[in-house]
């Protein structure tokens, strides 16, 4: 929570909603003359700066640097210190005003403080029309209009627009106002879920969130690319992936129960059962033993697949008389009791592999030896989006030596090697599939712009907002960076510009619905603007200016002193 106690005591209440409502681009005739004031030459200068930016920005249609606009050192107020100038008034190739000795004489100190507060205010502006409104965003929004000054309520500060009629984005904002008003003490992943179901999210959007929730439902216990953290990222991914196995299995079960005849064998074990009874696939030439009537490396496969060892284990017992393949039974042993795999049995499994790769035949027990090494050739079970990750995923997730660079080779796989143009080879309306893969693979940065660039703004903004706030998001450095950072260093790694995001998604309705808005830059507190103002300080600011609602969304002082709370008390 922001409070303006500094700011009011600097300046008095009028003053401040002076300083606010200070037009950004005004057009006024300035009389330049050896006898002009501090303040008319500052504003002459800053207008024609900017008015010369703007033009620039239009002819060129290129991202405006903070150079173009106030030139390589900015703007820079002449030293109060009496220096030899010369008589007449000059610019420098950076736009640099020099004001000659006899003004600088007569500078009246509080007045050029103002000066200087007025020109920075105003600066932040520019940096938020030109850098965070003003530049092409892939998803087009038209800003919103601004209410009738009649109808702004004055008292109770309540600005929301009656026409707004996006229901599912009122929702969304609501929880997150509730979140912001616990102080954080109400878990912002149930907000979003009762988001989603409070607002009939259903189809695609569904599974991007199903996606989210399964992966991002705690926070991080180390920074974003620590090994401790990649290995809860592989976890959380491989369960929700094995309970997505499991719901296919029970679906199928249950549309087939004559056929499944499911009974006798309790759990995951029983489930398994039913489902190969339904037979789902062609026959084909099963392996050494069989158990209740089934291939056992099959039986053992959706066992460990589904994430159940414990039953694929009592399956491995039937198959302990086989020496051609006791390392791969007592590495899926050790699995089930230890949930890595020990890394002198990696090695043996490894020289058991190569010694029966050539006349393994069984597709199941191949995708075995596929799950515990990785890198080995499982197409014939890897029929599915879900089936493909998950054998990226499990090999890491059971490796005794994990480290980032395993985790880079598969991020690598997923945005690079195959990328966009494999995944969503018919067009932007397939999304889901490319999301699925850049999200469980712990590319949140990559997998939320494509919800951005896809026209999905009210789930790009949540999404982000909550990988945010419990500690996966990659932020840029700068707030006049891209929306997408990719590190020239590693192309793995991205970082979001939030502030940019959540800018370009208030436009829609910052002058409609206020508390809304501040809800969501309150958000960006902490993130700087080029001239070293807080962004959400600025959001504030730029908000009372477009509204000219100062008192009700800064409060208001008494006669006595005393301030009365506004909306950013809240």
């Amino acid at each position: 929570m922001l409070h303006f106690e500094e700011i009011l005591g600097r300046v008095d209440h009028q003053g401040l909603t002076k300083l606010f409502g200070a037009s950004l681009f005004q057009s006024q005739d300035v009389d330049i003359s050896h006898n002009f004031t501090v303040r008319n030459g500052v504003e002459h200068e800053l207008c024609g700066i900017l008015g010369g930016s703007e033009g620039n920005w239009q002819r060129d249609a290129q991202p405006v640097q903070k150079k173009m606009m106030f030139g390589e050192r900015g703007i820079q107020i002449p030293s109060r210190q009496a220096e030899a100038h010369s008589s007449e008034e000059t610019f420098t190739e950076d736009g640099i005003v020099e004001i000659p000795q006899a003004v600088i004489d007569d500078i009246d100190e509080e007045e050029l403080d103002e000066d200087i507060l007025r020109v920075k205010v105003e600066t932040d502006r520019a940096f938020f029309n030109h850098m965070l409104l003003a530049r092409p965003a892939a998803v087009p929004m038209t800003p919103a209009q601004a209410m009738e000054r009649n109808d702004l309520p004055t008292g109770n500060g309540t600005f929301v627009n009656k026409n707004i009629s996006d229901r599912r984005e009122l929702l969304f904002g609501d929880k997150l106002h509730k979140y912001l008003k616990s102080q954080g003490k109400k878990s912002l992943v149930e907000l979003m879920k009762e988001a989603v179901e409070e607002s009939g999210t259903d189809g695609a959007l569904a599974d991007v969130w199903n996606d989210v929730t399964s992966v991002l439902n705690r926070k991080t216990v180390a920074s974003r690319d620590d090994v401790t953290t990649t290995a809860n990222l592989l976890e959380d991914a491989c369960r929700y992936l094995q309970k997505v196995f499991t719901d296919h299995m029970q679906t199928v079960v249950e549309r087939n129960l004559e056929i499944a005849e499911r009974g006798g064998i309790p759990g995951k074990r029983g489930l398994v059962n039913a489902f190969l009874k339904v037979g789902t696939e062609e026959p084909f030439q099963p392996e050494d033993d069989s158990i209740d009537g089934m291939p056992t490396w099959q039986v053992t496969y959706h066992c460990v697949r589904a994430g159940d060892m414990q039953a694929a284990a009592e399956t491995l017992n039937r198959l302990k008389s086989f020496p051609q393949c006791a390392t791969l039974v007592a590495s899926l042993n050790h699995v089930a009791k230890h949930k890595k795999l020990d890394a002198e049995l990696k090695k043996k499994l490894k020289v058991e592999w190569r010694h029966n790769v050539g006349h393994t035949k069984d597709k199941y027990k191949r995708a075995l030896y596929a799950a515990l090494l990785g890198g080995l050739e499982s197409a014939a079970l890897a029929d599915t989006l879900e089936n493909w990750i998950w054998f990226k995923l499990y090999p890491l997730h059971v490796d005794p030596q994990l480290t980032p660079l395993l985790f880079q080779e598969v991020q690598k796989a997923v945005s690079i090697d195959y990328g966009e143009q494999y995944f969503m080879s018919n067009g932007p309306s397939e999304f889901q599939y490319f999301f699925t893969a850049l999200w469980l693979s712990g590319q949140f940065e990559r997998a939320i712009y494509l919800l951005h660039e896809c026209g999905q703004r009210v789930d790009s903004v949540h999404v982000a907002i909550l990988a945010h706030k419990l500690g996966y998001l990659r932020m840029s450095v700068k707030s006049t960076d891209e929306m997408l950072v990719v590190d020239p260093n590693d192309a793995t790694k991205c970082h979001l510009n939030l502030a940019r995001l959540i800018v370009a998604y208030t436009k829609n309705f910052e002058l409609i619905d206020v508390p809304r808005s501040l809800d969501y830059w309150f958000l960006l507190k902490g993130i700087s603007t080029p001239t070293g103002s807080d962004v959400f300080e600025m959001a504030v600011s730029r908000s009372v200016y477009l509204t000219g609602q100062c008192d009700a969304i800064l409060g208001t002082l008494t006669p006595d002193g005393r301030r009365e709370k506004g909306l950013i008390d809240e």
